[in-house]
């Protein structure tokens, strides 16, 4: 059973075992998120997010941990997470990730999922997000949105005919561009280059595992703030963008810590990289 497979049964199981009042969605859609829990849950229970490792997640932990960090980060504060496994299919440092859920529940006993998500009290060790942290992310995204923003504010200004012929170029003709190692340009503030093209959903995936397993650290279930490589700036040929949603990678890099520069701003990554130091500074981490 492949991971859609198991989405759609643990679906149709809630919708049988749950009050209509409740909403089950299989694969949400976050506008913040490349990747989010496989299922939620809301009700009278409060919010439920339902976690399967995918096959990349049991070889790579680690992949799981950012897709859970940026979910806790998200989603409501008071968000419960749970994580389902299957027998044989995960390794200890998977089920030592599991103690920043609710539970973890074996797949055989998945039908468990709606005894919790009635029961809003059942909260394991998990504590509800801190709203220092909650702000320091709010802050971090809006910081680095806006470096992209302005950027592509002051790049259409520089060359509007050039940026606007590669808007029309159809998607199917976009390179999946060559990518530079982390280099840090500034306290906190780490750099990457991208060459023709613009960067797809995995190219953006690897910015956030980098600044997210480097900036925060799970404890209970809180990601805390580290104060390390948490920001980040990328230059750009082009910006991505996502088939129905052209800036979901944009504010999803941007969660995740991350700006844009176009080619032709490059000449401003050092002082935009100490524009974000002095406001990381400014700002309580939590």
């Amino acid at each position: 059973m492949n991971i859609y497979e198991q989405r759609r049964d643990i679906a149709r199981l809630l919708q049988r075992e749950l009050a209509s009042s409740y909403v089950v969605v299989s694969g949400p859609d976050h506008p913040l998120l490349i990747e989010g829990p496989d299922a939620l849950i809301g009700g009278a229970g409060g919010m439920l997010a339902i976690f399967i490792p995918k096959a990349k997640e049991r070889a790579r932990p680690d992949r799981l941990a950012v897709r859970f960090i940026l979910s806790r980060l998200a989603l409501p504060p008071d968000t419960r997470h749970v994580l389902v496994l299957q027998e044989g299919k995960h390794d200890r440092t998977v089920e030592e990730l599991g103690r920043n859920f609710v539970t973890v529940l074996d797949w055989t006993h998945r039908r468990d999922l709606a005894k919790i998500a009635r029961d809003k009290e059942y909260v394991g060790e998990q504590r509800v997000l801190p709203r220092e942290v909650a702000a320091f992310v709010q802050h971090r995204y809006a910081d680095a949105l806006q470096a992209t923003r302005v950027l592509q504010w002051m790049n259409r200004s520089y060359d509007r005919e050039k940026l606007d012929e590669q808007h029309r170029k159809p998607f199917r003709h976009r390179r999946k561009p060559e990518q530079t190692q982390f280099e840090r340009v500034a306290p906190g503030v780490l750099f990457t280059s991208f060459g023709r093209g613009a960067p797809d959903s995995a190219a953006v995936r690897s910015l956030a595992d980098q600044t997210t397993l480097a900036g925060f650290s799970l404890d209970n279930g809180v990601p805390y703030p580290t104060r390390k490589d948490d920001y980040g700036l990328a230059l750009v040929d082009r910006l991505p963008e996502y088939r129905g949603d052209p800036d979901k990678l944009i504010r999803a890099a941007a969660f995740a810590g991350w700006g844009f520069i176009p080619e032709e701003q490059q000449h401003r990554v050092q002082a935009i990289a100490y524009r974000l130091q002095e406001r990381r500074k400014s700002r309580p981490s939590g």
